[in-house]
């Protein structure tokens, strides 16, 4: 079956070969139980995309192909202590996800471009990034689709892109790191460090239960939470949005960081976290920039929380799956959010993170255990609220403490670039390290992903509030 569509024409990318790639030897096969914590992500793939340049990547004198039989005898091996990622989806009776652990092997695509990679310019947050990584026919039916997409690609100067899908439901954004660097240490002929944990009995009650109890607490993080004030329109995906300044890149350099961290530690007692900080800052600009002259506007952040250290006890070292669960900040006002100092909303951060706590991890384990209807669950986790023109509130994903990518060396030297494929979710922010360059150690970038009538607003606010400059509302308000 063609699991893969044509790319795109701009970069001109040709597909020259496509094969299923199996484990080199043999590997453990039968059902694999997925946690609450699985169940809830939706089944696409996050996608990974690295650039390599041409004096990093293929030797003079070697082909394509070379690097390809690389990457081959390299995912080959790495299929065996990552097993389950051989294998395939199913659904069961109670619409339910199962993972067959069968060896069925992942997909891996040879593309040529008819460009150089300096033709092609700076990536940036371009969708066309998209044309780097296999793109997956849903429509196929889940039981046919890998786990698992490569796409190696050959720029005409010799450069290399390498772009990685992985299923949503079998990782979050840690585990992808994982399974990449595994890879790619293998293909540097090295040995694995650590070995994937995949046991979800580690995830039973304290009491021995892994069968789902009655709810400790109200979990409002997963229900349709709050949208516009007068406002009941829900766009249940704006993905397809082909307006390229809806999604961009911002920098924030590691000074720029500490001046914010300044701004909102000034007189508190306990010194805010660069996450609560900069979360808290994005949540004041998006405000500015949607604000249309209602103060009194309810708004909340949604805030994905790795849950590894947070459990009693904490997971083992190596566990593969996913472990995020969103929580919610109390609800507050656009005017208050705005007039506020920063530390305010960084305060409403820190609250949000801080109720994660084991027993309330655990209390949303049960809630989801006990709902009937994942798809509702799967589309509140992804995108709570998302009207294109009147959503109030904005979603935080934290990559900040993601593996150094100086390790993303397949023998080829390190990435010229590196960039996740960003779902178009109207007031979804992500944040992770700056790896352009030198690397700008202790720098950042921000994709923000907004309505982009706002973005030119909140551009200028991310910037200007950092030098700590009063919010005047435009007169048209």
């Amino acid at each position: 079956m063609n699991y893969c569509a044509q790319m795109g024409q701009k970069m001109g990318i040709n597909i020259k070969s496509s094969r299923t790639i199996f484990p080199i030897e043999p590997t453990p096969n039968g059902k694999m139980e997925l946690s609450a914590f699985d169940q809830i992500k939706i089944y696409e793939h996050i996608s990974l995309v690295y650039i390599y340049k041409s004096k990093n990547s293929i030797e003079p004198g070697k082909s394509a192909q070379y690097a390809c039989e690389i990457l081959r005898n390299s995912l080959s091996q790495a299929l065996v202590p990552y097993y389950p990622l051989a294998g395939r989806l199913s659904w069961s009776e109670r619409g339910r996800l199962e993972l067959h652990c069968s060896a069925k092997g992942v997909l891996l695509l040879e593309a040529e471009c008819e460009a150089t990679l300096a033709e092609v310019g700076h990536f940036g947050a371009s969708q066309e990034l998209k044309q780097l990584v296999p793109k997956v026919d849903y429509s196929s039916g889940i039981e046919e689709i890998p786990l698992v997409t490569v796409q190696l690609t050959k720029f005409k100067c010799g450069g290399v892109g390498v772009g990685v899908g992985i299923s949503r439901t079998m990782v979050d954004g840690l585990g992808s790191f994982a399974f990449s660097n595994a890879w790619i240490k293998l293909a540097r002929g090295e040995k694995l460090d650590v070995m994937p944990f995949y046991d979800r009995n580690v995830f039973k009650s304290t009491c021995g239960n892994l069968n789902a109890t009655t709810p400790r607490f109200d979990h409002i993080e997963y229900t349709q939470w709050q949208i516009s004030r007068g406002s009941n329109r829900l766009l249940a995906d704006t993905s397809s949005s082909t307006n390229e300044e809806s999604l961009v890149m911002l920098k924030l350099t590691k000074e720029q960081l500490q001046n914010l961290k300044m701004v909102a530690n000034f007189g508190t007692h306990r010194p805010f976290s660069s996450f609560e900080v900069l979360a808290g800052h994005i949540w004041r600009c998006a405000c500015k920039a949607r604000y249309k002259g209602d103060s009194r506007q309810p708004t909340r952040v949604s805030i994905m929380v790795d849950c590894r250290h947070r459990l009693k006890p904490i997971l083992p070292a190596g566990y593969f799956g996913n472990a995020a669960l969103p929580t919610l900040t109390s609800p507050c006002l656009f005017g208050d959010i705005m007039y506020e100092p920063l530390c305010y909303a960084a305060e409403k951060i820190r609250e949000a993170t801080a109720k994660m706590t084991d027993e309330y991890i655990r209390s949303a384990i049960d809630v989801i255990e006990n709902h009937n209807d994942m798809d509702v669950l799967r589309k509140t986790y992804i995108a709570p609220d998302i009207n294109e023109e009147d959503n109030p509130n904005v979603s935080v994903v934290s990559w900040m403490n993601m593996p150094p990518l100086l390790d993303a060396d397949f023998g080829w030297g390190q990435p010229l670039f590196f960039s996740p494929i960003l779902d178009n979710y109207e007031g979804k922010f992500l944040l992770m390290p700056c790896f352009e360059g030198d690397h700008h150690e202790g720098s950042l970038t921000v994709y923000v992903c907004l309505n982009a009538k706002h973005m030119k607003s909140f551009k200028r606010f991310f910037y200007e509030d950092i030098r700590d400059i009063p919010f005047q509302p435009h007169s048209r308000f």
